[in-house]
């Protein structure tokens, strides 16, 4: 009995250790790109700062890949936060998003074929014609240890 006491108190320590996991969603990845004019809906209920990361595909040959994307960022409320290109640097392109009003941010993005990737929780992608074909997917959300 006192051994396996003596166990669990071992493992109990050693799982405290860990570093906490935190929540992060990405819509697509290298090789599961989205293209055209995808529209992702980022779930924020508590106002927190985040940001976006799109990853941009590159072609082998400089030449054929752009050095900017466009993107459209709009608050809860519909009040546009940002609007317009972004340099893309080592195939990335990032988005700070301050802390601001709670509920879901739509964005808007215009690229090479890409993935997004947020330091929040919950995404969704919204692709389609609004009133005739949809689809979304609902981004998984991976947690990793800090």
């Amino acid at each position: 009995m006192k051994g396996n006491a003596a166990l669990r108190a071992l493992g109990l320590a050693w799982l405290s250790l860990a570093a906490p996991a935190y929540a992060q969603t990405a819509v697509g990845d290298w090789g599961h790109y989205v293209q055209h004019r995808p529209r992702v809906y980022l779930n924020n209920p508590t106002g927190q700062a985040f940001s976006v990361t799109l990853h941009v595909m590159q072609w082998p040959v400089e030449a054929w890949n752009t050095a900017r994307c466009r993107v459209r960022l709009a608050a809860p409320d519909g009040a546009v936060l940002r609007d317009g290109e972004l340099e893309i640097r080592n195939a990335e392109a990032v988005i700070e998003v301050p802390a601001g009003a709670p509920g879901v941010y739509r964005l808007e993005t215009e690229a090479q074929p890409h993935w997004i990737w947020s330091t929040l929780a919950q995404s969704v992608l919204w692709t389609g014609e609004p009133g005739r074909d949809h689809a979304f997917v609902i981004a998984a959300q991976r947690r990793q240890m800090a």
